[in-house]
């Protein structure tokens, strides 16, 4: 469970929206109400501790982005413009010989995830992850 989940928020919430839940939940687990479960309230502060302070936030938001990019299934790293254009979209081969296909509507589209796409293969598992412009 991350920080954002203990205290029942997304990393799109506010940091008002943190404070808020943080608030109801430390009443709610804390050891002088009776609550036995002593863990949560820990748990509970250390995410607050993290949350609200801006560098450290956006730190541990780093480190989420970077553990779930480790567990995706991506094939290989590609620029836009290495693509191949073809009608309205762009395409590139796959390993399994199919291909990944995205539409040009769906590059300016808000599935960015910091700043890449990612698209999944037309035949098998494996993802194409999209960067903005050549490194």
């Amino acid at each position: 469970m991350n920080y954002f989940e203990i205290l029942n928020c997304d990393v799109n919430s506010t940091t008002e929206e943190i404070k808020e839940n943080y608030r109801n939940l430390i009443l709610k687990f804390h050891p002088d109400k009776g609550h036995e479960d002593q863990e949560m309230f820990v748990k509970i502060n250390e995410a607050w501790t993290v949350l609200k302070d801006e560098k450290q936030r956006k730190l541990y938001e780093s480190q989420l982005l970077s553990n779930e990019k480790s567990h995706l299934n991506v094939y290989k790293c590609v620029c836009l413009e290495d693509m191949q254009k073809n009608g309205d979209g762009f395409s590139c081969p796959c390993r399994c010989g199919s291909e990944f296909c995205i539409s040009e509507e769906d590059t300016q589209v808000d599935n960015v995830n910091d700043g890449n796409l990612f698209i999944s293969c037309d035949t098998c598992s494996l993802l194409l992850e999209i960067i903005p412009s050549r490194c």
